[in-house]
């Protein structure tokens, strides 16, 4: 007698193989959402502790503007000014030296991966240039010990980040570089001071912009501007406070392209579109910002009262 052979047939051959190209594309799916979880999260940390390490750093050494000024009234001609705008800034044994170079807020913007989103040119950022009297023996914000009795002048600015593989736009990060002198010097301690390439702070920084709030003379008036409208305003009104914005991207992309080419962005008062060359690789972005008003510039007082000497 023969035996009868046990088997599958074509038909249940093929939906099995269809059951488990169901299955393993499920699995496939899961495993690609995870990763580029995953990734979001990592851009999302990298943003959140630049970001939150970067400020707390930067915030720290602006409330320093102006310590111990020769006047606690901060305006652009204020001598030893905490936020140098232009030369009068500066005692007048060191305005010849610093005559015509980038040692200014004011000074012409440095680079960004960013453009107008009406007009498609691009913007460049800002940069802000603080200086104050050194108490006590310290550290500047590039690492680089100070003595107690100088001025220090810190320079914040974006650069691009040297030494990095191939990036889809400019891998830029927000630096800043320091100098000091001592009253009635002619010149920094540092003759590059305004062209040195600074100490990385943040990294991955697309946009840097910051605005001044000022007030006039009898404090009644209050209003935001930006380094460019407050160095030619006639009314030369008091510095009360910094506010800076930052577009941050993370350092790794996220996966997937789901970046539209024409997001805007809000930074200050600043509409930002991430420049076209930028669009290949999506990356997760991210507006920080933060204001600081500055205690040491005579908040609340008029010009009709006489203040000397930050406090």
């Amino acid at each position: 007698m023969k035996k009868s052979i046990a088997g599958f047939t074509l038909i249940e051959l093929m939906i099995s193989l269809a059951l488990g190209t169901i299955v393993t594309a499920a699995a496939l799916m899961l495993f690609i959402s995870g990763q580029r979880d995953i990734a979001l999260q990592q851009a999302s940390a990298d943003i959140q502790s630049s970001g939150n390490f970067g400020l707390g750093f930067i915030t720290k050494d602006i409330r320093l503007a102006n310590l111990d000024a020769a006047n606690t009234l901060l305006k652009r001609d204020t001598i030893y000014g905490g936020v140098v705008v232009t030369t009068s800034n500066y005692p007048q044994s060191m305005q010849q030296a610093v005559s015509g170079k980038n040692v200014f807020s004011s000074a012409t913007g440095s680079i960004s991966n960013v453009k107008d989103p009406f007009s498609g040119a691009m913007i460049g950022s800002a940069q802000l240039v603080i200086q104050f009297k050194a108490q006590n023996d310290g550290f500047n914000c590039e690492g680089k010990a100070y003595t107690a009795g100088n001025y220090i002048v810190e320079r914040y600015f974006l650069r691009e980040d040297t030494g990095v593989g191939n990036e889809p736009n400019k891998p830029l990060g927000l630096a800043c570089e320091a100098t000091s002198y001592v009253d009635g010097a002619n010149g920094f301690n540092n003759s590059t001071f305004g062209s040195g390439s600074g100490q990385l702070i943040i990294r991955r920084v697309d946009y840097f912009h910051v605005l001044l709030n000022v007030s006039n003379n009898d404090n009644s008036t209050f209003k935001y501007l930006d380094m460019g409208n407050y160095a030619t305003d006639s009314t030369n009104p008091h510095i009360n406070a910094v506010q800076i914005g930052m577009l941050v991207r993370s350092n790794d992309g996220i996966g997937g392209n789901n970046l539209r080419s024409d997001q805007q962005y809000q930074v200050l008062n600043q509409s930002v579109i991430v420049n076209d060359n930028n669009i290949g690789t999506p990356f997760l972005r991210k507006v920080i910002q933060q204001t600081v008003a500055l205690r040491n510039a005579g908040l609340g007082i008029s010009d009709t009262v006489t203040a000397v000497g930050g406090q």
